[in-house]
This record gives structure tokens, C-alpha cells and sequence, in this order.
């Protein structure tokens, strides 16, 4: 950080950092007459960092606010986002490690573990309830920590995002960095959980699309009766066909002489290597597979994979 100027060379810099009237030439008088990142001195003098600074670096907090920026309220909202750009190169540049959210990144992780998971709807439940919970403890210390105004900003992004659609508010003030983070944090968070919210919904309403929409042919119920363990003991004790039928046709509703027609050849249905099962057929088992994904039952869906690659060689 470079301020050992003369007494002469601060005069001068302080004159001629008063005459400049844009934002970007301010900033860029930090850079090439300071030789420092505007964001360093934003960092020094912020509230939550005072009472850890040196003795040396208040002494340079107290000189450098000589050049301060201070925006007009045309220039607030151009201010806010470029502090929030700059801090995020200087952070990472001084590895820092501060939390920033997008929400575009936050659903590509998302659906990167989304698809290594057999119980769909259960996972995307489970992140909307951690977020729930951040809620719940910004909510927490926003009430018990007066002093710190960072959790109120965090919500007050989420609920303008979540509950009315809204961006947050950059041209009211200048913003502190941190309350800026917060605010645009809270912000992005509750655009990613309006994207987990609509994946759940796809989620269920594919559900209610099993329960409702296409129904599984006569072949395919027998199938899924197959898997579910159902179907031997249906025909464990008799192997009267017609009485299996008449059983099935009570159960599922569905005709009893295309039951009857099906049992008569039963072998061949679960046989997924046979030769005499016809490529249509042996979509069957897929159909299968998908509704049953639904279930999540690992086990079930193993067993129906081993059949289904079987039915490929």
C-alpha cells in the first residue's frame, strides 16, 4: 500500500482526486496514483473488521479517507454493482474466502447429484429444507445480534426475490460490501430455491401422470406383479390359468380373458433373452423400469437393470 508521499504530493493528490466527477475515474485514481484496489481500503474501514485493524493500518484508514468515493444519487446503483464485481476479483485475488452465491451454479451442482439419485423427489425435498433452514438462522441472528446488520440484508433479498420476483434494490444507498453480499446472496438463494420448487412440482406431477395418464397394458401389470413378488404368489398353489385370470381381473379390473390369454404364456413374458418375444414386447420392461424409478427401491431397480441388460445381449 503505497501513501509515503510528501505533504506537497498529498495536497496535490487530494486536489486533484476532488476534481474528478466519474465514478470510474475515482476508482481508477486509486489504482494508478494509490497504487491500491479501492476494495482494500473498503475492507480496512469496514465496521465489522475496526476493532481488529492495527494501529498502523488505522493511521492509513484515517489518511485515505481523503479519498473516499462518495457517490450522487444518480451514481448509487453504478457504484453498488461495480463495488460488488471489484470485491469479488480483489477476494479472490487475496484468497479470501467469503460466500458468494449464483444461482445458475448453485442448480448445475445441484443436477450434477440430482442424477446420481435413484429417489428424486425425496433429494429435491431435502435441499429446499436446508435452505429453509439458512432462513431460519439468518432469522435467528438478525434478532439476537442488533449490531450486525448482515442477516437483514440476507433476507431482505431472499423474501423481495422469492415472494414478489424482485432484483435487489442498488439505487437507495451505498452500500457496505458486506451488506451487499448479503443482500445479493439472500437474492440468489431464493432464485435457486424457486428452481428446486419447480423441479419438485415436475417431480410429482410425473407421479400423478403414472396414477392418471397411460395405463400399464395387461403384459406390463404382469411384469410389475412379477417384480413386486406378487405374481408367484398368485400362482403358487394352483396352476389353473383361468383361475389366476379371474383373481387378476377382480384385483386390476381389467379383462379376464386377455389375463387369461397372457398366463397361457407367462414364460416367455418374464423370459427377456427369448427369442420369440418381439422387439414391441420388449419394451415392456423398460415402460416398467421408468414407473418404478418413481418407487426409488433400489433393490427392485437393480434386479429389473440385470433383466433389462440381459434382454440387450
Amino acid at each position: 500500500m503505497q501513501i509515503n508521499f510528501t505533504p506537497e504530493e498529498k495536497i496535490q493528490l487530494i486536489k486533484r482526486f476532488k476534481s474528478l466527477k466519474t465514478l470510474k475515474q475515482k476508482f481508477k485514481f486509486w489504482e494508478e496514483k494509490l497504487k491500491m484496489n479501492y476494495i482494500f481500503f473498503l475492507f480496512l474501514d469496514n465496521r465489522y473488521y475496526y476493532f481488529s485493524r492495527t494501529f498502523q493500518e488505522s493511521e492509513k484508514v484515517f489518511w485515505l479517507k481523503n479519498f473516499q468515493i462518495r457517490p450522487t444519487s444518480d451514481q448509487v446503483k453504478s457504484y453498488n454493482l461495480f463495488v460488488a464485481e471489484q470485491s469479488k476479483i480483489h477476494m479472490k485475488k487475496a484468497n479470501v474466502k467469503i460466500e458468494i452465491y449464483d444461482h445458475d451454479d448453485l442448480f448445475e451442482k445441484f443436477n450434477d447429484q440430482l442424477n446420481d439419485t435413484v429417489n428424486k423427489e425425496k433429494f429435491i425435498e431435502n435441499e429446499i429444507k436446508k435452505i429453509e433452514q439458512r432462513i431460519f438462522a439468518e432469522d435467528s441472528m438478525r434478532k439476537h445480534y442488533n449490531t450486525d446488520s448482515r442477516p437483514r440484508y440476507f433476507l431482505e433479498g431472499y423474501k423481495e426475490q422469492y415472494f414478489n420476483n424482485k432484483e435487489p434494490n442498488l439505487e437507495l444507498k451505498e452500500l457496505n460490501y458486506l451488506h451487499l453480499y448479503s443482500l445479493k446472496n439472500g437474492n440468489e438463494l431464493a432464485k435457486f430455491q424457486k428452481l428446486l420448487d419447480k423441479e419438485l412440482e415436475k417431480s410429482k406431477s410425473k407421479v400423478i401422470k403414472l396414477d392418471s395418464g397411460k395405463k400399464f397394458t395387461i403384459k406390463q401389470q404382469l411384469i410389475a406383479l412379477h417384480y413386486l413378488g406378487a405374481l408367484s404368489k398368485i400362482r403358487e398353489n394352483d396352476n389353473n390359468a383361468s383361475k389366476q385370470a379371474a383373481f387378476l381381473h377382480l384385483l386390476t379390473g381389467n379383462s379376464f380373458q386377455n389375463f387369461r390369454d397372457a398366463l397361457s404364456s407367462i414364460h416367455i413374458l418374464l423370459d427377456f433373452r427369448s427369442p420369440k418375444r418381439s422387439q414391441f414386447e420388449k419394451k415392456d420392461l423398460e415402460i416398467v423400469y421408468n414407473a418404478f424409478t418413481e418407487l426409488g427401491n433400489k433393490t427392485l431397480l437393480k434386479q429389473i437393470e440385470a433383466d433389462y441388460k440381459g434382454q440387450e445381449k
